[in-house]
């Protein structure tokens, strides 16, 4: 919360530059609280009505759940959520950043919709049908929130493989005496996919600094391989931006982990979508590639 109001209060600093300059602009505006009404206003936009607020929501804000982008018609959609009597959204908290008019209307330019923010750590007490620590966990077959079910190393797993007694942790919805996930990350459980594959858990970067950092993963490594090079470009350019050496890990044999830090770094080579591809032993690209979007600063 303390970082939502700094980022609010920072945008502030920035456009009140003086009392008179501000009663020119619109002054910024957020919010996070439960929606009680949504209402489509039959031109691409729509009005929450949020801890009794009105909020527009214009047809360019980005709005998604918590695990994808929302269309227009996502949003509107009245089907209750899962373990819910309330139409669509109705319920869940919105969480957003924008601008307020001086008639006090909040327009929005991005939000995420979130039925709640329930997240849970324990082990898996039961597998048919599952829970954790004796709580009963359905997976979200929701389209609006769709699930993920992966490992700690960010690699999706067959659920159905899962065993008595790991450790795990969901995040999901409590309604209804039942927790609906829409994700599920098992703690050592082997990827669904065994070939050689790369995927990041962060990524972060200043380009006004030349600055990026990419934490990740491999798995499906040859055993007695070498360690592999993953080299990282930018996505849309083509653009090499470095490469590092992972580090396997001894005790999970076909996987390993990385860390890139660059610096002094030109600006196309801190973009918002960094491919990741990995090298094998002559340097030559595997079909091991994926992109990661950057949180930029």
């Amino acid at each position: 919360m303390n970082k939502f109001v700094s980022a609010i209060l920072s945008g502030a600093a920035a456009l009140c530059l003086s009392t008179s300059l501000f009663a020119q602009v619109a002054a910024p505006g957020g919010i996070e609280g439960a929606i009680s009404a949504i209402v489509d206003n039959g031109d691409g936009s729509v009005t929450l009505t949020v801890m009794g607020m009105t909020v527009i929501i214009p047809p360019t804000a980005t709005v998604a759940s918590p695990s994808k982008p929302l269309t227009f018609a996502e949003i509107i959609d009245t089907t209750p959520l899962a373990g819910r009597t309330a139409p669509g959204w109705v319920g869940a908290t919105a969480k957003g950043t924008g601008t307020t008019t001086p008639q006090g209307v909040v327009i929005i330019e991005d939000v995420i919709f979130e039925p709640a923010e329930n997240v849970v750590i324990g082990i898996i007490t039961g597998t048919q049908p599952l829970t954790v620590n004796h709580m009963p966990v359905e997976m979200s077959t929701d389209p609006r929130i769709p699930a993920s079910t992966v490992n700690d190393l960010g690699f999706e797993i067959d659920l159905a493989q899962a065993t008595v007694g790991q450790t795990v942790a969901i995040g999901g919805h409590y309604s209804g005496g039942v927790f609906h996930a829409f994700e599920i990350e098992v703690t050592g459980a082997p990827a669904k996919n065994p070939a050689l594959q790369v995927t990041s858990l962060r990524a972060q970067g200043r380009p006004s600094k030349g600055e990026l950092e990419i934490q990740g993963s491999l798995s499906g490594i040859a055993t007695g391989a070498a360690a592999p090079t993953v080299r990282f470009s930018n996505a849309s350019t083509g653009v090499t931006i470095g490469q590092v050496v992972v580090l396997l890990d001894p005790l999970a044999p076909g996987t390993a982990s990385f860390r890139y830090r660059g610096r002094g770094l030109t600006a196309a080579q801190v973009p918002a979508v960094v491919r990741m591809t990995v090298l094998d032993a002559a340097g030559q690209p595997t079909a091991a590639t994926a992109t990661t979007e950057v949180s930029l600063r």
